[in-house]
């Protein structure tokens, strides 16, 4: 409703509170900058002031959501850098966003856009960028070898986080060939063992041994691990 003296502008509030008579935005149609908004929910009214100096009985309003803030993304599951992992990896990727703000809620299964909604992103080992929607992602890794893994985590708002890198190796294979060398003739007693690792390396090695007549098909009992003596073993290379 227009009355005779025309709108002359409108009184603004975006603090959730009512607007008086003072006209911030003047002329029939407008914008208006919230600059400075704070983080969060923000309710913002109008009320239309004529051109007589009167207010609207009644004031409209809306909700503006304010979020500047980025998510915080972690990771589980890792091996330290300077370890190996015996077994395959599973890789736990999870993360948050501050409380009352835009949060981490993926887009529904019929969306067929990512972006839509709240999202963690990685690539492992430099290969294609993979999403995940919502706030976890879960990640095997079963391949021997040193790998690495590049991941991120994006908000409802489109706030990113840092992006963050972690090394990780795997060998989960035992050491191959290990057999004895053939006794040499000028050192009987010394006893060689070769054994080769193709992933993290041969670390260590032991040697162990005892008498013929103690085998358990001589003896009327079962050997136990007791039977057998450590020798004192040296590594020599790889």
């Amino acid at each position: 409703f227009r009355p005779v003296s025309g709108i002359a502008g409108y009184s603004l509030t975006a603090d959730g509170s009512e607007p008086d008579h003072v006209i911030e935005l003047h002329g029939l149609e407008g914008n208006y900058p919230l600059a400075g908004l704070p983080e969060g929910r923000n309710i913002v009214k109008a009320r239309a002031i004529s051109g007589a100096g009167i207010a609207a009985t009644t004031s409209e309003e809306a909700e503006v959501l304010v979020d500047k803030t980025d998510p915080v993304i972690g990771l589980d599951g890792a091996p330290a850098e300077n370890t190996w992992s015996r077994g395959p990896v599973t890789l736990q990727l999870h993360a948050e966003d501050q409380a009352h703000l835009s949060g981490m809620a993926g887009a529904p299964a019929e969306e067929p856009d990512d972006t839509r909604g709240a999202y963690l992103a990685f690539r492992l080992d430099g290969g294609e960028e993979q999403r995940v929607r919502g706030p976890e992602a879960t990640i095997p890794v079963d391949a021997d070898g040193e790998h690495i893994i590049t991941y991120r985590a994006v908000d409802l708002a489109g706030n990113e986080s840092p992006e963050q890198t972690r090394r990780f190796r795997i060998d989960a294979t035992p050491p191959e060939n290990v057999v004895f060398e053939q006794q040499s003739l000028p050192d009987p007693t010394r006893i060689s063992v070769s054994a080769s690792d193709r992933t993290s390396g041969l670390a260590d090695g032991e040697i162990q041994m005892r008498r013929v007549g103690d085998l358990p098909s001589q003896r009327s009992r079962s050997a136990d691990a007791g039977d057998w003596m450590s020798l004192t073993t040296v590594r020599d290379g790889s």
